[in-house]
């Protein structure tokens, strides 16, 4: 991954062919004192795994992708639970049919390449625990 142009709170961002996302995005938080942010990107992935939430059951369903995909669209946020850094990260992908899927993202090896957008903030989002959702929200 690498820094391609950077304000004082704004980050465009590189992650190249292998790159797994979520961790070298986390270390980049780190890195940067990010703990409050927002972000959006493009690009393509040879692998990953997504998830849907089943509020019911108040659990995720998890489902790997193996085949190169386009990712049409990456959104998500930066936020802190328990001094823990969370990303939080849903993404609409493509494939060679054309035909589009998406979730949570538990998990994306980078293909050719990710761009990314990324807002940050001063201070802390914080996650709390909800009983009732079965997840951390924002709080």
């Amino acid at each position: 991954m690498k820094p391609i142009l950077t304000s004082q709170y704004e980050y465009v961002l590189r992650f190249d062919k292998g790159d797994e996302f979520i961790p070298l995005l986390k270390d980049f938080c780190r890195e940067h004192g990010i703990q409050a942010g927002f972000f959006h990107g493009l690009g393509a992935a040879l692998k990953g795994e997504i998830a849907y939430y089943n509020l019911a059951q108040k659990k995720y369903q998890n489902k790997k992708f193996k085949q190169p995909v386009e990712i049409l669209n990456i959104v998500g946020n930066v936020a802190v639970s328990s001094k823990e850094l969370i990303i939080h990260a849903h993404g609409v992908f493509g494939d060679q049919n054309m035909k589009t899927f998406g979730g949570h993202i538990n998990a994306l090896v980078v293909g050719p390449t990710l761009e990314l957008y990324l807002k940050s903030f001063d201070g802390e989002l914080q996650r709390e625990f909800s009983k009732d959702i079965g997840l951390k929200l924002l709080s």
